[in-house]
């Protein structure tokens, strides 16, 4: 196979990115691999990037930009994806920015290797860069393998950081609607896939920024992912699984941790839906994993505790928050 002649398609999409998206944008036409279809989706955005995306676009042909009301994540990434033409893809969050030889080093991988998926090490950049080596050297995994990674965290449900076979998504599409669109659908399509590939060199580089997307869940996201984990290990066992069983279900309960701290600044309109959810949250947790809790850890054991009993500890911190407010306003 000529590596030259295959057509990759590079998806972004974009909401009110006009501060970082120079940077992302220099980075994909940066990349040593060149027979590139670039694909922008403006979702909508408010502020410049619409511009900024029209004057790059102008400036290089590979790039397409596509200007739409706004509709999430999950739809901009469905939109590229219907107009995307490569036979392999790769999304880009509009915050981040990859190394010049990701997509070469990551198409040199799909020869030989059978693969629909190759997963490259990432970069966490905060005031530094934090390097995450997913493996210490390259793995190859069947699709069902890849998903007991997924399952063991091993390998994360980011949509970026990978580069999948077009074919995949005539099956598979992000759902809308929904937070945490990537854990709903990431380990479907490591299991659909022939073989995954998971390399150790960090050639992508996640940028935190307080503004995004991720950065600012409320309640009903963190919700709607602990329900995505809910399916997830449905998914699991309904496909008989039943070893990634316990996995399934220890990531569901690490999903407690962030909805418990939100759940403190919780407004009492907000907490009253809160005890709502967390009741069918809790019943299906109490169900399903105390047979396995005992054999956990010391920490994992008062996790679970602090999940199933975590409404009380959540009263007890959210009344403690409010008297601590009014005695400094009264101030």
């Amino acid at each position: 196979m000529d590596n030259e002649k295959i057509l990759v398609s590079v998806l972004v999409a974009v909401y009110n990115g006009e501060d970082c998206l120079d940077k992302c944008i220099e980075s994909i036409l940066s990349q040593t691999y060149t027979n590139l279809e670039i694909i922008f989706v403006d979702d909508g955005s408010t502020d410049l990037s619409p511009q900024i995306l029209d004057r790059y676009a102008e400036k290089d042909e590979r790039i397409r930009v596509i200007h739409k009301t706004n509709g999430g994540l999950a739809d901009a990434r469905n939109t590229g994806i219907e107009a995307s033409t490569g036979r392999y893809i790769s999304f880009i969050d509009m915050d981040d920015w990859m190394e010049p030889d990701m997509i070469s080093i990551m198409l040199d991988n799909f020869v030989g290797n059978d693969a629909q998926i190759v997963i490259c090490s990432y970069s966490r950049d905060y005031k530094k860069c934090i390097p995450c080596h997913i493996v210490d050297e390259k793995e190859i995994y069947t699709g069902k393998e890849a998903l007991g990674k997924i399952l063991d965290r091993t390998i994360e449900s980011f949509a970026w950081n990978k580069l999948y076979d077009r074919s995949l998504f005539d099956r598979f599409h992000f759902p809308k609607s929904v937070s945490y669109e990537d854990i709903a659908i990431m380990y479907r399509l490591v299991e659909a896939a022939s073989k995954v590939v998971v390399l150790p060199d960090v050639l992508y580089h996640y940028v935190h920024r307080k503004s995004s997307i991720v950065a600012t869940r409320k309640l009903k996201d963190l919700f709607m992912r602990i329900y995505s984990e809910i399916e997830r290990y449905r998914y699991v066992m309904k496909r008989g699984y039943s070893e990634y069983g316990e996995a399934a279900l220890l990531t569901l309960l690490n999903s407690y941790r962030p909805l418990m701290v939100a759940s403190v600044a919780a407004t009492h309109k907000e907490r009253k839906e809160y005890y709502l959810q967390r009741k069918k949250c809790d019943a299906f947790l109490k169900k399903h994993f105390k047979k396995y809790a005992k054999r956990q850890n010391l920490h994992i054991r008062i996790q679970y505790y602090l999940a199933v009993k975590g409404m009380f500890v959540t009263d007890i911190l959210a009344l403690s928050c409010e008297l601590l407010d009014r005695v400094i306003r009264k101030r």
